[in-house]
């Protein structure tokens, strides 16, 4: 391929990027349709946000087989929110009476080891539209670089929410005085744990079983999953804590985090 046709080649991909993946900056109160956006904090690709932030983005898809809006916040060096700031997610066309998806900021999502966290709109909201909204307070000294989402339609997802079977695990958390929760556990005992799915929507679009959906423990110290893995037994070493989260994904792709990060500690 000669240098003038590559030039050209070059050109028609970046171009095409382009057209594909329109970049986004939230400011104030707006909206946009379409599927495929990067969406960047106010500050943009390479600035910190800024102080006294309200901004909102509600996003529709345009793509009647797919008319779910679907986002990734990307994690792993791309998201840098001050826990004084948060971003919120809502499943819906406002921050009103939508339910609440999903709120991040760095205390949140500090024990999270995924790259990503992924939120769609579910089966029940017919809009299919989901609504970005970040928050920031008056101080100048706690302003981080912010986030990066990039946005997508697919199909609508049926909800999957995730609780500790408290009846046949062997231990289940408490909560201590500084808000946590904690497992404690006496040098050589063998926990066991066991979550269960809960599936408000099953049946409306497909199917959803515990043995159908994907299990993803994350124990700290190791990672463990697999299909129709809700339960496990693990030993904890002696003298440090384990920061546990757990994850669902269903037959369809549409996956959720248990919202209680518990530690196990031992003595």
């Amino acid at each position: 391929m000669n240098y003038r046709k590559l030039l050209l080649l070059m050109s028609i991909l970046f171009c095409a990027y382009f057209i594909q993946a329109q970049n986004v900056t939230m400011n104030d109160s707006a909206s946009v349709s379409g599927c495929n956006f990067v969406v960047y904090d106010n500050g943009g690709l390479n600035g910190d946000y800024g102080i006294n932030r309200h901004d909102k983005l509600i996003i529709t898809s345009t793509n009647t087989s797919a008319a779910s809006v679907e986002i990734s916040v990307l994690l792993n060096g791309d998201f840098d929110v001050h826990p004084s700031d948060t971003l919120y997610i809502y499943d819906g066309p406002n921050d009103v009476n939508s339910p609440l998806l999903a709120k991040l900021n760095n205390d949140i999502v500090s024990n999270i080891s995924a790259t990503s966290l992924v939120y769609t709109a579910t089966v029940t909201n017919t809009t299919g539209a989901l609504t970005i909204k970040f928050v920031s307070d008056a101080s100048d000294t706690t302003v981080g670089t912010g986030f990066i989402i990039n946005t997508t339609c697919a199909a609508p997802c049926q909800r999957v929410n995730l609780e500790l079977d408290s009846m046949l695990s062997s231990h289940y958390p408490h909560q201590d005085a500084d808000g946590f929760f904690y497992v404690d556990v006496c040098p050589w005992d063998t926990v066991h744990l066991v979550v269960k799915g809960v599936y408000p929507d099953n049946g409306h679009s497909y199917v959803q079983t515990d043995a159908t959906t994907h299990f993803y423990w994350d124990m700290s110290m190791e990672e463990l999953d697999g299909v129709g893995m809700n339960a496990l037994d693990y030993y904890f070493e002696t003298g440090r804590g384990y920061d546990i989260s757990i994850t669902a994904t269903d037959s369809a792709g549409c996956e959720n985090k248990m919202p209680v990060i518990f530690r196990v500690r031992t003595s």
